[in-house]
């Protein structure tokens, strides 16, 4: 792409990261999309409409998309598993102090390998070393702390809050926020029984999922893999 190309979509992209719309202004615009000017419209109401965006904000994060948070889990000695928050999507990093006090990264391990890769006896360490996660409702360390009281600090997407009032603002990127108008759009395709065109409006609606994550989390880091595990 030449560099003029991405200048612009950069600058095209810097003023939509910043938006963030209400649960007032997403039905404005889904009613602006399904042609009906208010919620005396035969299809749907505010209600509706509000059941409908939540649904869309769940199907987005379904393609782990959301927001960043970080969770401060306070290790108990000897205890292994912790559970995780209930917005969690996915890890992005997990760190604990270390004894001079500065950050120390731990590692990640498949579920399968868990719990074998540490061969170390348990309180050689004073901290964790390394940590899995479980059915996305668990995270588990190993060795557990020797002793007690130390932060483990969980980085994770988060999934976005659901939009109960009219001045609920939707946490995420602009881009993702214009894809709830879209989904909109193919479930009033749906209810009118035009299946080909719902279809080729989701199809557009995970093609741009996939462009947009490519584009606005260029620097997202990714959960790491073990190449070998030590035994």
């Amino acid at each position: 792409m030449p560099r003029k190309s991405i200048i612009l979509l950069i600058l095209v992209l810097m003023p939509a990261l910043s938006n963030a719309l209400t649960l007032t202004d997403l039905i404005t615009r889904e009613r602006l999309r399904i042609r009906e000017t208010d919620s005396t419209m035969s299809y749907y109401t505010n209600t509706n409409l509000r059941a409908l965006t939540n649904d869309a904000l769940n199907f987005i994060s379904g393609f782990g998309i959301g927001t960043v948070q970080t969770e401060k889990i306070v290790g108990i000695a000897g205890q292994y598993d912790y559970d995780l928050p209930t917005d969690y999507i996915n890890w992005l990093s997990v760190i604990i102090p270390n004894y001079e006090d500065t950050l120390a990264t731990l590692i990640y391990v498949e579920p399968e390998y868990f719990g074998r890769s540490w061969t170390g006896p348990k309180d050689a360490a004073a901290i964790p070393k390394e940590f899995t996660i479980y059915g996305d409702t668990i995270i588990s360390v190993s060795p557990p702390y020797n002793y007690g009281g130390d932060t483990i600090y969980l980085k994770y997407v988060a999934a976005p809050a659901a939009l109960d009032k009219a001045t609920d603002t939707c946490e995420l990127n602009y881009v993702y926020q214009l894809l709830i108008v879209d989904y909109i759009w193919a479930e009033y395709q749906a209810k009118d029984g035009n299946v080909d065109l719902y279809n080729a409006v989701m199809d557009g609606i995970l093609r741009r999922i996939e462009q947009y994550k490519k584009l606005v989390n260029l620097r997202q880091s990714q959960p790491a893999k073990i190449e070998e595990i030590q035994q």
